[in-house]
């Protein structure tokens, strides 16, 4: 592993590659298919693909993270909360993004983790209120 000595201790970095999934850079993905700009994703792919291979190289570790969401919409919350605005609920149910176990949901091939990487699965976040109330019930055990 990759460390960086100190005068006071060592220093081990890691990369981060934070959603860079097919349904929100690659063609036919699901931001494509709405219609959504993504040209800006597609243009950093060359650079992340150059640190990825680099930290390879040399030894520093690589987490990847997806954001999911689940095949039955249940994660989307909308009865539950109004965070979510209209018009992205609209989207959303309209073409799901980043479905659990769709070719949407993986990282894109030129960026694909390999066996020594960390996957971490994202899945939307509770409101406050349904964590309180869920605390220490077998549901967050």
């Amino acid at each position: 592993m990759f460390a960086i000595p100190t005068l006071t201790h060592t220093l081990r970095p890691a990369l981060i590659v934070i959603d860079v999934q097919n349904g929100f850079v690659s063609k036919g993905g699901s931001y494509d298919r709405l219609r959504m700009d993504t040209s800006n994703y597609r243009s950093a792919v060359r650079k992340m693909q150059e640190l990825v291979n680099l930290c390879r190289e040399i030894g520093i570790p690589i987490f990847y993270t997806e954001a999911v969401r689940e095949p039955s919409g249940i994660d989307l919350l909308t009865r539950v909360h109004r965070i979510l605005p209209k018009s992205r609920e609209k989207r959303i149910r309209k073409v799901p993004i980043c479905v659990r176990g769709t070719w949407d949901a993986q990282v894109i091939d030129e960026l694909k983790p390999t066996d020594d990487d960390h996957i971490i699965i994202k899945k939307e976040i509770l409101p406050s209120k349904i964590r309180k109330q869920m605390y220490g019930s077998r549901l967050l055990a």
